[in-house]
C-alpha cells in the first residue's frame, strides 16, 4: 500500500497536535503529541481514524500534562 503523504499532512493540518501513521498491519494510527499518559487511537481506514481523533477530542483532554491544550503542567 502506498502512503499519500499529502492525505497525511492535510489530516495532520485538520487536527492539530496529532500524529498520523500507517502501521504494518495496514491499520491507521494517530497518536496525541505530548500527552501523558501517551494517547494513541487507530483505525481501518482514514475517514474512521478522522472520527476516532475527533471522538477523543469531545470527550476532552484537559488534565493531560504537556498537552498545549491543557495549559500549564502541574508535576
Amino acid at each position: 500500500m502506498t502512503v499519500d503523504r499529502e492525505i497525511i499532512a492535510r489530516l495532520e493540518a485538520d487536527c492539530p497536535g496529532w500524529h498520523v501513521w500507517l502501521g504494518v498491519s495496514s491499520l491507521w494510527y494517530a497518536r496525541r503529541v505530548l500527552s501523558s499518559p501517551p494517547v494513541i487511537v487507530r483505525a481501518a481506514n482514514l475517514t474512521e481514524l478522522r472520527e476516532a481523533i475527533s471522538e477523543h477530542a469531545s470527550r476532552g483532554t484537559q488534565g493531560n500534562r504537556g498537552d498545549p491544550d491543557s495549559g500549564p503542567s502541574n508535576p
